[in-house]
């Protein structure tokens, strides 16, 4: 559904993913607010995903996927159960509206990955826009075509730039400016125990997918190095680590080094911040360093980085011809990023 209105003064993104899908998303943000200066763009997903976005992006508002029970729009037959067609909806009479309808009305753009096979949660969304009045709804792909070389945001981009096709807009060549930025005033005792650190150089040893983790006993080499060069490692283990390493691992890694568990996303931010450095994994605190513009080292196995590597211009990618990257080549990455 498209026009050839391109002036969109509040638009809402439903972005279902990942900490890393979201990341990729502020790609899309940032082309937004190129083409519309100070229009209000929120987005709705996980909040546990998402509640940093508020404060340290260029997001306005973040929305609980969960609480709006777009769940509903999956079912062909929702909108006409109880005998009541959305067309029989009257926005002016608030006691006889449907939430979904108030919810959507406030928007004149819908950018959506939430999608089905069979496309009918579009069909019902585009119903709800037609009811509520908005311009457009336009339903993207996070998962580019096996073909595709280029990175991951850049497909998103041209995807929305196919649905919109008289839009000035054009796919961001460089992000010179953080799409992650620290809240300065958000504290907490977790930041406390960063505050000390010499050269911290924060590891996040986990992914969402084990596939994508460098050995953790690589990671110990890693940290034991770094130590010798003056810097202070500093691991960061999320809920699948904490799930996937065993009570010695855990205990090893706190006896030896700083271990942070149970982290807040919003703490990592400002724990980034702070950083000398980053190194981890292809995951969704690589993608956030990134965006910070963090020191960061990503170590890549068998995902490709020409696709999914972070947003932002102080990266360095380790990847071997073969397997994995060994432990003194990923050093030599830091240091030389160092230097």
């Amino acid at each position: 559904m498209a026009s050839k209105n391109t002036e969109y003064k509040k638009t809402l993104i439903v972005q279902p993913g990942a900490i890393g899908d979201c990341v990729i998303t502020l790609a899309l943000v940032e082309m937004l607010h190129r083409q519309n200066g100070s229009a209000e763009i929120d987005i709705m997903g996980r909040t546990d995903y998402l509640s940093y976005f508020k404060n340290c992006t260029a997001i306005d508002n973040v929305l609980c996927m969960e609480s709006a029970k777009l769940h509903r729009l999956f079912d062909a037959d929702v909108l006409d159960k109880s005998n009541k067609n959305l067309d029989s909806y009257d926005l002016a009479d608030e006691s006889n509206c449907d939430d979904l309808v108030k919810l959507f009305a406030k928007y004149d753009l819908i950018i959506s990955f939430l999608h089905d096979d069979k496309n009918i949660f579009e069909q019902n969304i585009i119903r709800l826009a037609v009811r509520s009045g908005m311009v457009e709804v336009v339903t993207l792909k996070l998962q580019p075509p096996t073909n595709y070389k280029k990175h991951v945001s850049e497909y998103i981009i041209e995807q929305f730039l196919a649905e919109i096709p008289f839009t000035r807009m054009e796919y961001p060549q460089e992000f010179p400016h953080p799409l992650i930025k620290n809240n300065e005033n958000h504290q907490s005792i977790t930041i406390e125990k960063i505050t000390d650190i010499t050269n911290p150089v924060i590891i996040c040893p986990g992914s969402g997918g084990e596939y994508k983790c460098w050995p953790l006993e690589n990671y110990i080499a890693l940290a034991d190095k770094l130590e010798e060069h003056f810097f202070e490692p500093v691991f960061i283990l999320g809920p699948a680590e904490l799930e996937r390493f065993n009570t010695g691992q855990i205990q090893m890694l706190n006896n030896r080094f700083n271990l942070l568990t149970d982290t807040a996303l919003e703490d990592i931010v400002a724990i980034l911040d702070k950083a000398t450095a980053f190194v981890g994994n292809d995951s969704g605190i690589s993608h956030i360093a990134g965006a910070m513009h963090t020191k960061t080292i990503v170590i890549f196995g068998p995902t490709e980085p020409n696709i999914w590597q972070p947003l932002g211009i102080n990266i360095r990618i380790c990847k071997a011809t073969s397997n994995w990257p060994d432990v003194d080549s990923v050093l030599a990455s830091i240091i030389s990023k160092l230097m």
